[in-house]
């Protein structure tokens, strides 16, 4: 994946480029690595002149809540599709209620070709193998409020099936959407393994999937010392998509971040990209957690 000038080009080129987490055998209907790889590629021309004049992207992600890495993700595939050759987007946020009570909102539907409407249902996430497991409850969220089978089965057996709730079809119509064609989860972002184990891999991981480390506090100057070249990059939210150019004055050398943690240690986790020299700049290469030394959940 090319690695553009702009950081939300960027974040823009991962969100419709990058695979799914999971496997078409985790139950959820994900579109192919192919689709993907494709929609990338045909993007390429129109990414470089984002690059060039980001000035439509910027407008588009400049709205409230735009620190929220999922919401962030929501608003950049949004982008994509409104700008996409061949797809329309038909509608967005669709909330569905039976009477007072919300039943919950369907992402998007997309008109894939004239009159064929797909329901997508998307989520961004970033998972910490907090126990050495294949299931997917092992992987867990940052901050210990989130885990991948919980998300995965939610979309799976109720958000992905609203859009065949009566009401949900009542609203649709009202939209001028007379029948749903076809579901798609796009579940995307990062799975992370604890630095120097050889733990099991997550059940039906996607394995295009890039795989990231996380590693305590205290244990930093192992992952420093076995990247000696390596400068340090904090991605402060909602900057976690896709990889970056980074300037030397931005980043910190292994012994700095090391000086800074020391300094400040971790109240919670933090993740870092490991940046190596390019004739561009320093790209990053590899991503990190950081976390304090308390932070793995006991049991």
């Amino acid at each position: 994946m090319p690695i553009y000038k702009n950081h939300q080009v960027n974040a823009l080129a991962w969100a419709i480029g990058s695979p799914n987490l999971l496997l078409k055998d985790a139950g959820l209907p994900v579109h192919t690595n192919g689709f993907f790889t494709d929609a990338l590629t045909a993007s390429t021309g129109w990414l470089a002149e984002l690059d060039d004049d980001p000035s439509p992207l910027l407008a588009a992600l400049d709205k409230p809540g735009q620190w929220r890495v999922g919401l962030y993700f929501e608003r950049l595939v949004g982008f994509w599709l409104e700008h996409h050759s061949t797809y329309s987007l038909a509608c967005h946020e669709v909330q569905i209620r039976n009477q007072e009570r919300t039943l919950g909102a369907l992402d998007f539907v997309v008109e894939t070709r004239p009159g064929y409407y797909e329901h997508w249902e998307i989520a961004v996430k970033f998972y910490l193998q907090a126990r050495d497991s294949s299931e997917w409850s092992a992987w867990i969220g940052p901050n210990r409020r989130d885990r991948l089978d919980l998300k995965a089965l939610r979309m799976i057996s109720h958000q992905l099936p609203l859009s065949d709730h009566p009401r949900a079809k009542e609203q649709l119509l009202k939209l001028g959407i007379d029948s749903i064609s076809g579901r798609r989860g796009l579940l995307k972002g990062m799975l992370f393994k604890h630095y120097g184990s050889n733990s099991a891999d997550c059940e039906s991981v996607n394995k295009d999937c890039p795989m990231g480390r996380w590693i305590e506090a205290h244990r930093l100057e192992e992952i420093i010392s076995h990247y000696p070249d390596h400068r340090w990059f904090k991605r402060i939210k909602p900057d976690w998509l896709g990889e970056r150019l980074v300037n030397a004055e931005e980043s910190l050398s292994g012994d700095e971040l090391l000086e800074h943690t020391r300094r400040t240690p971790p109240v919670g986790p933090s993740m870092w990209s490991g940046l190596h020299s390019s004739v561009d700049g320093w790209a990053s290469s590899q991503r990190i957690f950081i976390v304090q030394d308390s932070w793995r959940p006991r049991g």
